[in-house]
């Protein structure tokens, strides 16, 4: 899987870890605090660390991450956890911090959602170094990096790739990884090719041999004949010649022929996303994912806090529009203070049900959006409403946050623009109720077509059953925009459809306003609309609305993309 574009030739270097050898040991109740004492110190000795690392030059998302390991490090739940193992089964605190941080890993691996199981390495990473203080011995075999090398690992830790000096990474590949990763992170800002869940690569090859990288088809060639070699550099050529074409329309209107203005604005759930956004000549920002501001950490965010954030992503991305959304908490978004457990989460205490029970914490972040209004054109938006009950007593609190600023003497923008997504089928079919309480409507197509067609895409056994282009979901996206268009409210998509070319197209045919997604995405789909005639997306669309099944469905958009933009979705 490539993450991270480019190609890079040059000598291995191969990385395996070896799993720490953590001595187990009973003890008597005597030594339980002595045990305790030997945590404390390790806890202390790991924050010192990383605040040390912190100091060295670090900025954006690299910075963030260091900040999430240090959190994790303050965490009184896990320290607590450790410290309870301790004294009811009488082992040495080594082997309660293995006990615990494996419970954790296990619990983070089984969720649905991809950001959190590859936090599970930070938890690995972050437990690794609390052993390592505690015994004295180290993690892993030391790594350093003398000379440019393409690195070949069978994983890597967030605290290992911060300890290398990362400008004699010439490219990079991973046996296992994620994209959500905060190593594949850390690469992709610094331009790193990468390439992951290479398997045996770290295996095939050995020090020394010559090694490409193809962060663009995702390839790690080793030992490569003269030929193999030619060929990647001709591809990468006409790659950089692609992306130099895509950049100069960065500055452009996403305009189609025939004259209707599309944005293409940003999904962002960190303040380091913001110059990747920037960079990529994006409208705004879509989708504020508010989350993970609460998710990394043991304990709620104050008001203070979340104003703080807010505020600087609104002065930071003005003129342009912020579009935040509310807290999406609960089924795999879980905080460990709430403790949120349910035995099907996705269909359970989430989102503005799990905020209407809590409206402590509800109000708090509403105010918070509030106050940080009044520093540029901000948008609020609420995920998970099922119908216009819920959205009312949603806009009640709205309202009550408002009342308690003015009483307060507080500023806001009182024009702030409300929304609604409609991710629920009960909400995309009563589209024609809720409209009329809200400024614009964002259809959050991820959980609308799991839910539409019943598929849970987390799940092997039937991913192969989610199908955007499914004749069902296509009938519901028109419902919707034509639902709202009637009442005079503007529709945008934020979901993964909109980052895809074939089916942007389609959601433009369908008459979307807006399209929001991974910054990565903007150019292309920048110049796929530049180059688009509405009408004749409107045409497909009306001819795929006539078709019976998703097979059907697909091969005609593939076809009449191959007609006319085969350079641009096929690599």
């Amino acid at each position: 899987m490539a993450i991270s574009e480019g190609i890079a030739r040059g000598r291995a270097k191969i990385y395996r870890h070896t799993p720490i050898a953590v001595e187990r040991e009973q003890i008597a109740k005597s030594q339980v605090e002595g045990e305790h004492s030997l945590l404390d110190q390790a806890f202390r000795r790991a924050r010192t660390a990383l605040e040390r690392r912190k100091g060295g030059h670090l900025e954006g998302e690299a910075l963030e991450i260091l900040e999430t390991h240090l959190l994790l490090l303050q965490d009184p739940t896990y320290i607590k956890s450790i410290k309870e193992m301790i004294e009811e089964k009488l082992i040495n605190a080594a082997w309660a911090t293995e006990e615990v941080t494996r419970g954790i890993i296990h619990t983070l691996q089984a969720s649905d959602d991809e950001v959190f199981r590859q936090r599970a390495i930070d938890i690995r990473d972050i437990g690794d170094s609390i052993v390592v203080h505690i015994t004295g011995k180290g993690a892993h075999p030391s790594l350093v990096l003398d000379e440019p090398v393409i690195l070949l690992a069978d994983t890597l830790l967030p605290s290992e790739f911060f300890s290398l000096d990362r400008s004699n990474i010439l490219g990079l590949s991973l046996d296992r990884g994620g994209l959500a990763s905060h190593v594949a992170i850390l690469a992709r800002g610094l331009d790193i090719p990468t390439v992951i869940e290479t398997h045996p690569a770290s295996h095939a090859a050995r020090d020394g041999d010559d090694v490409i990288i193809d962060g663009i088809r995702g390839e790690v060639i080793i030992r490569a004949d003269r030929q193999a070699a030619q060929n990647v550099i001709e591809r990468y050529n006409a790659y950089l010649k692609h992306e130099a074409e895509l950049l100069e329309g960065a500055s452009l209107e996403a305009r189609t022929k025939d004259g209707k203005h599309i944005p293409i604005q940003s999904n962002i759930q960190t303040l380091g996303e913001l110059s990747f956004a920037e960079a990529e000549g994006s409208d705004g920002i879509g989708l504020f994912r508010t989350e993970f501001f609460f998710m990394e950490r043991s304990t709620l965010p104050s008001e203070e806090e979340q104003f703080r954030v807010y505020k600087e992503v609104l002065e930071r991305v003005a003129p342009r529009s912020v579009t935040i959304r509310t807290l999406d908490l609960g089924g795999d978004k879980v905080v460990s203070s709430l403790n949120l457990v349910e035995e099907n989460p996705v269909l359970g205490f989430r989102a503005v049900r799990f905020c209407l029970e809590h409206k402590d914490i509800f109000l708090t972040q509403m105010r918070a959006i509030l106050r940080a209004s009044a520093f540029g054109t901000a948008k609020i938006m609420f995920p998970m409403i099922s119908g216009v009950e819920e959205l009312k007593r949603t806009l009640h609190l709205l309202e009550t946050a408002k009342l308690q600023l003015k009483k307060e003497g507080a500023s806001f923008d009182p024009d702030l623009q409300v929304g609604t997504m409609i991710e629920v089928p009960s909400a995309a079919l009563v589209t024609d109720l809720l409209v009329p309480h809200v400024d614009f409507i964002s259809i959050g197509t991820n959980d609308l077509i799991q839910y539409t067609i019943a598929v849970d895409r987390n799940n092997q056994k039937i991913a192969h059953l989610y199908k955007p282009l499914h004749p069902g979901v296509l009938r519901l996206l028109k419902h919707i925009v034509d639902q709202a268009h009637r009442a005079g409210k503007r529709v945008a998509v934020c979901g993964e459809m909109a980052s895809d070319p074939c089916q942007a197209v389609v959601l433009v045919g369908l008459g979307v306003d807006e399209l929001s997604m991974g910054s990565h995405a903007i150019l292309k789909l920048r110049k796929i609309i530049r180059l688009l005639d509405l009408a004749a997306a409107q045409s497909l669309v009306e001819h795929l609305l006539t078709l019976d099944s998703s097979v059907k469905t697909e091969q005609a958009v593939q076809e009449w993309m191959h007609e006319r933009f085969d350079d641009l979705t096929i690599r």
